[in-house]
C-alpha cells in the first residue's frame, strides 16, 4: 500500500489530506478497502517521511508473508532503536555422559533381568533345567 495512490483516490473523491477518519474510511469502504487495509492507509496518511515505507513494508511482511524481518525493519515497527547484533549463541553443546559405575550398574542390572526373565519361563513351561527328566532338581545324581 502506497501513500501516493490513497492520497490520489482521496483527492479524486473530494476529500483534503487532513480530513477526519470518518471520512477517509467512508471512501475507503466506498472503494472497498478492507477494514485491515482502511486502518493502514489511516495509519499511513498519519505518518511522515521514510519511515512510513520502513513500517508499511514491515506490516505488509509480518501479515501477509512468511520473509523474516531485518533489524531495521524491527525497529521502524515497534518505534524503538534496538541492537540485535548481540544474538546469544550456545559456546558447547551439552550432552549426557554416564559415568562408568552408572555403566556397570546398567549392564548388571539388565543382565540380572534378563537371566531371571529367561528362569521364569523355562519354569512356567517346564523345559530346561526345570523339565522333569531333568537331573538337576529331582536329588538323583
Amino acid at each position: 500500500m502506497q501513500k501516493d495512490k490513497i492520497l490520489t483516490l482521496l483527492r479524486i473523491n473530494g476529500i483534503a489530506d487532513g480530513a477526519s477518519d470518518k471520512d477517509i474510511k467512508a471512501v475507503l469502504t466506498d472503494a472497498r478497502y478492507t477494514n485491515d487495509e482502511i486502518e493502514s492507509a489511516l495509519f499511513l496518511l498519519k505518518q511522515k517521511g521514510e519511515e512510513v515505507e520502513i513500517r508499511t513494508d514491515g506490516l505488509q511482511k509480518v501479515f501477509y508473508t512468511d520473509k523474516h524481518l531485518a533489524p531495521s525493519e524491527v525497529s521502524g515497527l515497534l518505534g524503538v532503536n534496538i541492537d540485535v547484533s548481540d544474538v546469544f549463541q550456545p559456546k558447547k553443546i551439552l550432552t549426557r555422559e554416564l559415568s562408568l559405575q552408572q555403566m556397570v550398574t546398567i549392564i548388571v542390572v539388565a543382565s540380572l533381568l534378563g537371566v531371571i526373565g529367561v528362569a521364569y519361563f523355562m519354569f512356567t513351561n517346564n523345559i530346561g533345567i526345570f523339565h522333569p527328566t531333568a537331573v538337576a532338581f529331582t536329588g538323583k545324581f
